[in-house]
């Protein structure tokens, strides 16, 4: 097993992806096209091979600290009614 060498067919290929389709961010287009790309690869090698569904919910990360500033304003006009 020549590991310097799977390494750098690694990084090649990862530099032939990159330069073929740029950078890409979840749910572009660019990153569909190399889900693409990569499955049509991986069909040459393996058994079987799928695509999933993938849907990006703007968002959705950050979302709980719109409910925690309206907690906190509602607590903090608690303890001010309280005085």
């Amino acid at each position: 097993m020549n590991t310097k060498k799977m390494t750098g067919d690694v990084i090649e290929e990862t530099d032939k992806i990159i330069k073929k389709f740029g950078t890409r961010m979840a749910g572009t287009k660019a990153s569909l096209d190399t889900a693409d790309y990569l499955y049509e690869d991986a069909k040459g090698y393996s058994d079987s091979t799928h695509i999933d569904d993938f849907y990006i919910h703007k968002g959705a990360f950050l979302g709980w600290i719109n409910i925690l500033v309206f907690i906190l304003l509602g607590l903090f006009s608690l303890f001010l009614s309280w005085k």
